[in-house]
């Protein structure tokens, strides 16, 4: 149940927004972990659909590919700073 490795990771910078530091994301476990744990906004539309994305990933129903996109849009909504590598 653990999704596979992206091949490229996002790096987050959470200063400013009330939970601190930089957070390098490798692949849709990690998306999954960070969503549920760091994330500063866990009502908006965009941070439900990418958990959902996520949950779907790790089980096998979409692409990790899919969580990939539906993370980067929930940080997009929630002005984190994002660093593709």
């Amino acid at each position: 149940m653990q999704g596979q490795y992206w091949k490229n990771a996002v790096l987050l910078e959470f200063a400013g927004i009330g939970v601190g530091g930089m957070r390098t994301v490798t692949s849709t476990d990690d998306a999954a972990r960070c969503l549920l744990y760091k994330w500063p906004d866990q009502s908006s539309k965009a941070f439900h659909r990418a958990k959902g994305m996520c949950l779907d990933a790790l089980e096998g129903r979409k692409p990790d590919e899919d969580a990939r996109e539906a993370f980067l849009d929930a940080a997009r909504e929630a002005q984190i700073k994002i660093r593709l590598q």
